[in-house]
């Protein structure tokens, strides 16, 4: 049998604290068999230099450094690498040519991998031929409390089967939204001609939705294979505070930086929605398959734009959201209802997430005295 080939992607910006058991992770994985990738898009802290020992003591490193563009440009840079495309503007430390990996797992630089993760992915794949993506379960650690996680947020249920065709996929999901990045792995043919949005926030919404358009077999691994942290500084950490590259043009333009923080989100998911839509558009589905992602749109919309979108105002409107919003209006994901309905609606939506978040704390709480055998 063919050993499996794997390249693993590694955006790296400003993260030298985390960044050595980061990339320890990867190098010390019981399957050795794969390219890594590391990119630098612009550090300034130090961690060039950690990525660059990496390199030098390990022949499976390449090392790209590349000026600030944001994490999902730093992807597609990994990606273009990959796929034999060397990226403009940019310095590569290589120790041979690349070649086009089997699969490919992204991983951010301040998270890090079981060490039998790819080797447990290699095995599933191995047995089970054709799959186009891999999903596994991750578990959490919370860097301020340095507190573990260990319920599952996997989005499938426990009797999910493990082989499944996209269309059942959805069926076994837990939740109408759809993301994928550092979830699992990807058959590198669906990547040549797919790239992550660049310049919003939660990039991997609409790449999921492009994804899991051009899949048909799908993997579900219910083992918790890498650990994500949350720390403030990162991008999806609410107590971020400073502008990244995909926001210098909003600074100025509102009266803090969090009323800009939530235009940039309002932003990222009009586009995420807009280009989800386009790339359905140009191809030609199955009917169900089709009704089914513009479904998960539909939901999308009336979660994350419905409730809020009365707070863009017209006369600072940067980046012409309330255009983007009748654009997405007449694409029929908008319900036309009286306005009043979008503000109640909107209100519920902030109280039923304190009470969400109130009981999956009080269910930590209890998960861990029972760890520890207190009842």
């Amino acid at each position: 049998m063919k050993e499996i080939n794997f390249g693993i992607i590694i955006p790296i910006y400003n993260v030298k604290e985390y960044l050595q058991e980061c990339l320890d992770s990867v190098i010390c994985q019981t399957y050795k068999h794969m390219q890594i990738v590391l990119v630098d898009d612009g550090s300034f802290d130090g961690s060039s230099e950690i990525a660059y020992q990496y390199f030098q003591k390990d022949s499976r490193v390449t090392l790209i450094q590349k000026p600030n563009g944001g994490l999902s440009q730093a992807r597609n840079v990994g990606m273009d690498y990959l796929m034999s495309s060397i990226p403009k503007d940019c310095k590569v430390y290589a120790h041979s040519d690349p070649f086009v990996p089997d699969y490919i797992h992204f991983l951010d630089s301040d998270d890090y991998l079981e060490p039998h993760c790819i080797e447990k992915c290699v095995d599933f794949l191995s047995a089970h031929q054709g799959i186009d993506c891999l999903w596994h379960d991750y578990y959490l650690f919370f860097q301020e409390k340095a507190e573990y996680s260990y319920l599952s947020y996997f989005p499938f249920k426990k009797e999910a089967p493990s082989i499944l065709l996209v269309e059942e996929m959805f069926q076994s999901m837990t939740t109408q939204h759809l993301n994928f990045a550092w979830h699992g792995v990807i058959r590198s043919g669906l990547l040549k001609n797919l790239r992550f949005v660049e310049g919003i926030e939660y990039e991997d919404v609409a790449f999921a939705f492009m994804l899991f358009s051009r899949s048909v077999k799908i993997g579900i691994l219910h083992e918790q294979l890498l650990c994500y942290r949350i720390r403030k500084g990162s991008i999806t950490n609410p107590h971020k505070v400073s502008y990244p590259s995909y926001m210098k043009d909003l600074e100025g333009k509102f009266l803090s930086f969090w009323d800009a923080k939530f235009y940039n989100l309002f932003y990222s998911d009009c586009i995420n929605i807009l280009r989800a839509h386009q790339d359905l558009q140009e191809q030609k589905l199955e009917e169900g398959l089709e009704l089914e992602l513009k479904r998960r749109l539909r939901w999308r919309v009336f979660h994350f734009l419905i409730p809020y979108f009365y707070k863009i105002k017209k006369n600072n409107d940067p980046r012409h959201c309330l255009e983007l919003y009748h654009q997405i209006r007449q694409y029929g994901y908008v319900p036309i209802l009286p306005p009043i309905f979008y503000i109640i609606k909107s209100f519920l939506i902030v109280r039923s997430r304190r009470i969400g978040v109130f009981v999956k704390c009080l269910i930590y709480k209890l998960f861990s005295l029972r760890r520890l055998g207190i009842k």
